[in-house]
């Protein structure tokens, strides 16, 4: 799996705890079915005391695939509602973060900056 997707919040507005509970238990089950479908990698859940991030990893198409679907723009946009901070991103992951790695290392080089 050579991409990830990120998830950071900080916490939950005053007055929506529950909601936001309810959010990361449907993000948690949207996931747990793309699992199940070989599609992604079990979510890893990070917690602190107020705030948390989750990652789940999978290929790249896979991950575009994901972020497009409309079922997960809603769980975004509960989790906007609900969830100060909220915010996700995807990064490069295992054999394609080595291939960005280079890439990035072959621009330094034409720009004389390596």
């Amino acid at each position: 799996m050579d991409y990830a997707l990120v998830f950071k919040w900080v916490r939950a507005f005053p007055g929506r705890e529950v909601k936001a509970l309810e959010n990361l238990a449907d993000f948690r089950m949207f996931f747990e079915k793309l699992v199940t479908e070989g599609k992604v990698t079990e979510p890893l859940l990070l917690m602190h005391v107020n705030d948390g991030m989750m990652i789940v990893r999978g290929e790249m198409k896979t991950i575009f695939d994901i972020v497009n679907r409309d079922d997960f723009i809603l769980l975004c946009d509960k989790a906007m509602l609900v969830c100060e901070g909220f915010a996700f991103h995807t990064y490069y992951a295992g054999e394609l973060m080595e291939h960005r790695l280079e890439l990035y290392t072959k621009a330094g080089k034409e720009l004389n900056y390596i």
